[in-house]
């Protein structure tokens, strides 16, 4: 893994992919990856959180194809992704290891990912609650009310 922070602009909405990089072509990585922080209100969730691969045709970013078109070509790979809900910060913890080993002796690799996203919030189920809730105890009222008369 190399680097630190997404260097990109982000907005809620926008679906991003946290890419995993390697020197250790040709071998299988495990990863799991948390949040280790979110903005308030984020409802946010990985996808891929927990899995595994290896480097791709040489390449360093480590990620297994998931589905091919009729042609042959990767069209969904493995990666750890997500879609912010939530303008603010979000934190992502990848542990990536190295299940069969490693002759350097540095087969567990910890490292958290940042990315800022802008935009407005996505509002989602919660924006409804507070007036749910209120007609809830309104009609709990009503009952009540009529049960008594």
């Amino acid at each position: 893994l190399v680097s630190d922070r997404l260097d990109r602009d982000f907005s809620t909405g926008d679906v991003i992919t946290v890419p995993l990089f390697t020197n250790r072509l040709r071998q299988l990585h495990n990863w799991t990856a948390t949040f280790a922080s979110l903005p308030n209100d984020s409802d946010a969730v990985l996808i891929n959180a927990k899995r595994s691969g290896t480097t791709l045709n040489g390449t360093p970013q480590v990620a297994s194809c998931l589905r091919q078109n009729s042609a042959g070509n990767c069209t969904e790979l493995n990666s750890i992704r997500f879609e912010p809900d939530e303008p603010g910060t979000y934190k992502i913890r990848v542990n990536a290891e190295l299940p069969l080993g490693d002759a350097m002796g540095t087969d567990v690799a910890t490292y958290t990912i940042v990315a800022e996203v802008g935009g407005e919030g996505q509002g989602g189920c919660a924006a409804g609650a507070p007036t749910g809730l209120a007609a809830l105890v309104v009609g709990l009222f009503a009952a009540l009310r009529r049960r008594r008369v």
